[in-house]
Parts: structure tokens; sequence; C-alpha cells
């Protein structure tokens, strides 16, 4: 599924709302990652420098010591994966080759991944961000969803 909007509709809790009810309703085990911060935390394992913090929605665990390949493998494995904040990441080639990578992965296992963005597909296509090889594949394997209201944080703020 690509859930995509404006900011605060609410993309983010829909996903995670989706996710809790398939984690309960089946058992299986689901992953949330922002992708810039998933970015940020493969980019982190070079070298070695520092263990990943990057927590798992279920049971807020941490993948400790983990290598870069072997953070992309969880995140590449996981039964349900939601990859919020798609478009948000800084483009550049290695960006947008290791977005590839991981999404042409469970593109082709045919796996379960919820995809929020502020982008179009179209936006989302564009050179600017993912390209179209990528963006094509995440509309292909989506039902694509646009999310359309008021912006839920100023309401709360009010």
């Amino acid at each position: 599924m690509l859930l995509w909007g404006s900011f605060g509709v609410g993309k983010t809790g829909l996903a995670v709302a989706t996710m809790r009810a398939a984690i309960e309703a089946h058992g299986i085990d689901a992953l949330f990652v922002t992708v810039p911060d998933l970015l940020n935390e493969i980019r982190s394992t070079f070298g070695g420098s520092r263990a990943p913090r990057m927590p798992y929605a279920d049971d807020q665990e941490t993948l400790p010591g983990m290598s870069a390949g072997k953070l992309q493998q969880a995140v590449r494995e996981a039964s349900l994966l939601i990859l919020d904040d798609l478009g948000a990441e800084k483009p550049s080639v290695w960006t947008v080759e290791t977005l590839f990578a991981l999404i042409n992965h469970r593109y082709v296992h045919e796996l379960r991944t919820i995809f929020t963005s502020n982008l179009s597909p179209e936006q989302l296509a564009s050179n600017d961000h993912l390209g179209e090889r990528t963006a094509w594949r995440i509309v292909e394997m989506s039902d694509v969803v646009p999310v359309i209201g008021p912006n839920l944080r100023l309401m709360g703020a009010r």
C-alpha cells in the first residue's frame, strides 16, 4: 500500500494501525522504519563505527551491533515493512540505489510493504527523488491511496 498526501493527514497513523492489526490477526513479524533514519543507520554502519539503533515497531527492541548487510537483510525480509516518509530523504546516487535494492527485493519476493509519503507517485518518480524505476515498482506492488484531509496536528493544537 502507498499512502500519500499532505503533512499531518494521518498517513503514519493509518500505516501503524494496519501493521498492528496484521500482527494481532496473523502473528507476523513487522518492522516500522522512517526512510531517512534507515538510510542514516545503514550509512552509520560503514566501517563498524557504531551499532544501529533502528527500533522494531512491535516490541521496540533494537538491532544492536548489526552490519549494514544484516540491517538491510532485516528490513528486506520482514513479513510486513512500513517505510515511513519515503521521499523525505536527501536524494543521491547512493540513496536511490539503496532504496531500489530494498524495494526491488520486496517487489520480487511479493513481501507486504506499506509506504507513506508526502509525494505523489509522479513526484516520487521524478529524478529529484527515487526515479521512475523505483517509483513504478512501488505503484505496481501497491494499492495507491491518496489520504486527503486537514492537518490533524494543527487541529490538535487548537
